[in-house]
């Protein structure tokens, strides 16, 4: 059985109940990664993006939150040194035999592209913010 993001996250339910579904991750913001004693912590501004567009012509952004996301027990990890600020394209997550795969693709650069391996994927915190990715 092939188990994705939703699945194989805990708590992902927190994160699905404020925006609705899952959220793709596109064009989010990574506003900061953390890597310590066999944990990584990042922290990203999810939104989503609606059909109508506002008086500048930008497609009008709404539901933004900071999602904390928590990866305990990593084996193995590429993350780049000094990773923060990267707009993503999509995170995934996937369950396989060594562990939960969790995948960050750029935007920006795919040589920023990275993933862990760990034991557990959690999502710690939703906490609502303004459209700069600043808690309210």
């Amino acid at each position: 059985m092939d188990r994705r993001s939703p699945e194989v996250i805990t708590n992902s339910r927190a994160l699905v109940e404020v925006m609705g579904r899952w959220p793709s991750f596109h064009d989010a913001d990574l506003l900061e990664a953390v890597r310590g004693d066999g944990d990584i912590e990042v922290v990203v501004h999810v939104f989503e993006m609606t059909d109508r567009v506002d008086a500048g012509g930008y497609f009008v952004l709404t539901k933004h939150h900071l999602v904390r996301l928590q990866m305990l027990g990593v084996t193995t990890c590429d993350m780049p040194m000094g990773y923060e600020g990267d707009i993503l394209d999509s995170i995934s997550a996937t369950a396989s035999a060594q562990g939960i795969v969790v995948a960050f693709e750029s935007v920006v650069d795919p040589d920023r592209d990275w993933r862990a391996v760990c034991g557990e994927a959690r999502i710690a915190e939703v906490t609502p913010c303004d459209p700069k990715g600043r808690p309210i």
